[in-house]
Formats: structure tokens, C-alpha cells, sequence
């Protein structure tokens, strides 16, 4: 099964040498190495930001503190 990203926001984006323009719905399931997804990575996240159930939608929260990133206590 292929890696999958996911859009973080709604937008209309390009990928260098293609006339198209692609919009990219938030969060929008893409394969890894799509060319929208290669060529627009601020675009796309590796875990879905919002995760839909029957007791409603719930924001996704990082577990761990990004390389570089600093949490507060």
C-alpha cells in the first residue's frame, strides 16, 4: 500500500511543468509521491489533522515535539 499525506488546508496548487492547477481539499488522503504532493509538501501532513466518528470530529494532536520544536509544560 503506498505512503499516504494529507492536505492540511483547502488550496489550488501547481506542480512546475504542468498547465493544470489541482485543488487540494483539506484533509484529502494523497499518495506520497504524487507530484502535487512532492511540489507542494507545506501543503500536506503525514496524519490527518481531523478525525471524523459517529460521536463527531476531533482535531488530531502530535504526540511527540517535532525535530526542533520545544513544547511548553
Amino acid at each position: 500500500m503506498a505512503k499516504l499525506k494529507f492536505a492540511r488546508y483547502t488550496a489550488s496548487v501547481g506542480v512546475p511543468g504542468n498547465p493544470t492547477t489541482f485543488i487540494v481539499e483539506e484533509g484529502e488522503a494523497w499518495d506520497a509521491d504524487d507530484p502535487v504532493v512532492l511540489h507542494n509538501p507545506h501543503a500536506f501532513s503525514d496524519e490527518p489533522e481531523q478525525v471524523h466518528s459517529s460521536f463527531g470530529t476531533r482535531t488530531v494532536e502530535q504526540a511527540t515535539a517535532a525535530p526542533g520544536e520545544r513544547r511548553k509544560r
